[in-house]
């Protein structure tokens, strides 16, 4: 799994950036005809990041520069000349496949809550506050797992058809560096940019839901998951959120 810190991964990020050739580069983004952004399809994909390799364990993630918010400007949101943030496109291909994929957030929230509510009722608990530390690692940026018990993984890899743990951790890792690059915590433009406090905020909501098997709660998640372009849904319990979006309750009614 990728153990990297957000550091070394922007810093690797922003390499990939510094090898292109600035002309060509922007030649890969346009507008449609409603003023869209997009980036073409087909350009070239870095050499892939392979973890575990020879192992039940063993993953890819695939990207490619640039990315659709490269070139878009923060403030009139037109397209640019100039790289605007490191954007990036991000593809898993699971020890399971052999095509790459880009999971959807919300697939990534219906895995976290299936992970727990699979579990039997005795030890729903432990797997909840196991992946809740997993997501908190993540979110602090410390190292996510201390161990990972192999027979355990590969009993998982053969009974459900989830995300492997290493597989999950890695992704979401990148997905957390791609909020970090193109919404900070801290910017110049005044905006109050929530980047991966969405993901989080999202992610330990369906471990709760998953923690009480609550398929009414996963629905309303996953809804709050597709929320897109809209007012952002008031955040629940902040004990749910393990400490990880302690900012957030200064400046939400919850």
């Amino acid at each position: 799994m990728e153990i990297r810190n957000y550091f070394e991964l922007k810093k690797y990020v922003e390499n990939l950036y510094a090898m292109k050739d600035k002309t060509s580069l922007r030649k890969c983004a346009f507008k449609n005809r409603k003023g869209e952004i997009f980036v073409l399809t087909d350009t070239p994909a870095e050499l892939p990041i392979v973890y575990g390799k020879g192992t039940i364990n063993e993953h890819c993630i695939e990207l490619r520069v640039p990315g659709r918010l490269t070139y878009k400007h923060r403030l009139t949101r037109d397209i640019t000349d100039d790289i605007q943030r490191f954007d990036i496109r991000i593809r898993l291909k699971r020890s399971s496949s052999n095509n790459y994929s880009t999971p959807k957030h919300e697939e990534i929230v219906e895995d976290l809550y299936n992970k727990v509510a699979s579990i039997y009722d005795s030890k729903r608990r432990g797997a909840y506050e196991f992946l809740a530390i997993i997501l908190q690692n993540l979110y602090f940026d410390f190292p996510p797992l201390k161990r990972l018990n192999f027979n355990e993984e590969e009993l998982y890899i053969s009974t459900y058809s989830g995300y492997g743990l290493p597989e999950i951790v890695s992704f979401i890792k990148w997905c957390t560096l791609q909020e970090d690059l193109n919404y900070p915590p801290s910017n110049n433009y005044g905006k109050d940019d929530w980047g991966k406090d969405l993901l989080f905020a999202r992610y330990f909501e369906a471990l709760y839901a998953g923690l009480y098997q609550n398929q009414e709660l996963l629905k309303e998640v996953v809804n709050r998951t597709n929320n897109h372009n809209s007012v952002k849904p008031n955040l629940w319990d902040k004990k749910i959120y393990q400490g990880t979006l302690a900012t957030r309750f200064n400046l939400e009614n919850v």
